[in-house]
């Protein structure tokens, strides 16, 4: 599959329809130890807010609560910046399916903390390899 990295992230086009991405997806994560903790259905929300119509869209927010637990104990303020957004959409130009991980290191950095950063290198490998097995 084709892979692109991203400044925050990283991106890559599956070969799955929309709803087996969602489902390979979250399957993925939990095998590496996350748990999804929210699904949001941008599509429907959108709908029933605004009434706009709106491709395919689900953010999935990914959580290793043993991962979590050194950077909290290192800045209980990096709370904020969990759990790991992980994107499943379908391109409304091509239908092309796509997932985007989070690199919780890109989102650490801002932290300025040496050892928050460190932590989050683990988590990052692992979010990434997660993606791998799509």
């Amino acid at each position: 599959m084709d892979s692109e990295n991203l400044v925050y992230g990283i991106k890559r086009k599956v070969s799955y329809s929309f709803e087996e991405a969602v489902a390979k997806t979250t399957a993925c994560l939990k095998s590496e130890g996350f748990a999804v903790l929210t699904e949001i259905n941008v599509k429907q929300i959108l709908k029933e807010k605004l009434d706009q119509d709106f491709s395919n869209y689900v953010i999935l927010g990914a959580y290793n609560p043993h991962l979590s637990l050194d950077i909290l104990k290192a800045n209980l303020d990096t709370g904020l910046l969990l759990p790991c957004n992980v994107v499943v959409y379908e391109s409304p130009e091509t239908g092309e399916v796509f997932v985007t991980v989070v690199d919780p290191t890109a989102m650490m950095r801002i932290t300025g903390q040496e050892d928050v950063i460190a932590f989050s290198l683990e988590i990052q490998s692992i979010l990434f390899r997660a993606l791998e097995q799509l």
